[in-house]
């Protein structure tokens, strides 16, 4: 176990040290955080000496409150914060809703602090996998039994979702987008209804996610961090796979983002649209909206917006208006066994730039290199036609090449 240790009084970093007895433990000492920054590694835990002061006027040396963000951006790992808590004291209360962090004011409580390192020695889990195994809702599972605190991350893409959690309850929740023309920064803290609510959408939605990759880091203590309105994970998890489930049923039918829809209004039944979403839902395909931006006018309610399409899909109120295929998809990327595709662009530059969803994942799954197309077809949850129009997408714009493996060159 690697642990950090940042004090700028040798003293005081030395009787620290001696609170890490075991052969097991790696003590990495620092006086400041340029030089952790600079040479450090991935570290397990870290013991700081901060002041919570901004840095205009903080003293020299110190480790500020700046100084300390960027340490917490930089490590995914529980923090121990000893500070005099001179200010700063709704920077404590954010700080802590946002990681694994223990804060300790003077005068220290030293029991309590070598109970809390203690703690956190014993019980300290990382763990890591994909959302396509099923592996994610596993480690909530064994979150809720042991009543574990920690950190969870999930990338897809452009997309980070970051979520704390306190004794088995979910405290805060962010979610980050790299974008085209702006980056994306969502954090809710659970402190009042709206912002629990969006905290509990934005979490059930990794169930939906069809890929992505999860890490993390925690243990059987928690940082008492104040919430007025957690989250249980239990019936977060109960409702995640029951969507899980529904999502199976209504995938078959949901339209590709590209798609559009078109209303058969002689065949609307007396009264419809009545409910607001309905009516919101008829306005958006009378205006030509794609069903990617009529998805992303709902944002959090995508997966009930899904279901409402589906559901008027089927009962025959609107009809899907089948997309041209790019011309030369069936031409270069038909099944054949001896096609294969391969990123042109690198992933950074790829997600970089504006992506479909569809894109995106086909992006992610040629990240680890060339691969055969019908191996990228069996990788994808959704008809196999659709994945072929984003493919095919991908090669027209020159994201994508082709190789004919009998020696027959496309780009």
């Amino acid at each position: 176990m690697r642990v950090l240790l940042v004090d700028d009084q040798p003293g005081s970093r030395k009787r620290l040290g001696a609170m890490l007895v075991a052969p097991s433990i790696e003590k990495i000492e620092a006086t400041d955080i340029d030089s952790v920054l600079a040479w450090t590694r991935d570290i397990d835990l870290a013991i700081v000496r901060a002041t919570f002061d901004e840095d205009a006027g903080a003293p020299e040396g110190g480790v500020t409150l700046q100084k300390l963000r960027k340490l917490l951006d930089a490590f995914d790992a529980p923090f121990v914060v000893l500070t005099p808590m001179t200010s700063g004291g709704l920077s404590v209360v954010r700080l802590s809703q946002a990681h694994y962090l223990f804060t300790f004011g003077a005068p220290l409580d030293v029991p309590r602090l070598e109970r809390t390192v203690d703690a956190l020695v014993a019980s300290f889990r990382r763990a890591t996998g994909r959302i396509a195994d099923e592996s994610l809702d596993l480690l909530l599972t064994n979150v809720v039994k042991d009543s574990e605190s920690g950190v969870l991350t999930v990338n897809r893409g452009m997309e980070t979702r970051r979520v704390v959690v306190d004794r088995g309850k979910i405290i805060f929740v962010a979610v980050e987008k790299t974008g085209d023309n702006e980056d994306l920064f969502e954090g809710h803290d659970c402190g009042d209804e709206p912002s629990s609510r969006a905290a509990w959408d934005a979490v059930l939605e990794l169930y939906l996610w069809p890929e992505g990759e999860w890490t993390w880091f925690g243990a059987r203590i928690a940082t008492d961090t104040p919430c007025a309105l957690p989250i249980l994970l239990a019936p977060l998890r109960a409702e995640g796979k029951r969507r899980q489930g529904e999502w199976l049923h209504l995938r078959e039918d949901m339209p590709p983002d590209e798609a559009k829809l078109k209303l058969r209004k002689e065949v609307f039944p007396p009264g419809f649209p009545a409910g607001d979403r309905d009516r919101m839902l008829v306005d958006r395909i009378n205006a030509g909206s794609t069903v990617g931006e009529i998805r992303a006018a709902w944002g959090r309610q995508d997966f009930a917006i899904c279901r409402r399409l589906v559901d008027l899909l089927r009962l025959g109120l609107i009809e899907r208006i089948d997309v041209q295929r790019p011309r030369r998809t069936m031409e270069a990327m038909a099944l054949a066994p001896y096609r294969s595709v391969r990123l042109l662009r690198s992933v950074d530059e790829l997600f970089r730039m504006k992506l479909s969803a569809q894109e995106g994942f086909l992006v992610s799954r040629l990240s680890k290199g060339e691969l055969l197309v019908e191996d990228v077809l069996s990788m994808c949850p959704v008809p196999w036609e659709d994945v072929l129009v984003a493919l095919g997408a991908l090669v027209e714009k020159g994201f994508v090449g082709v190789r004919d493996l009998r020696g027959e060159a496309r780009a």
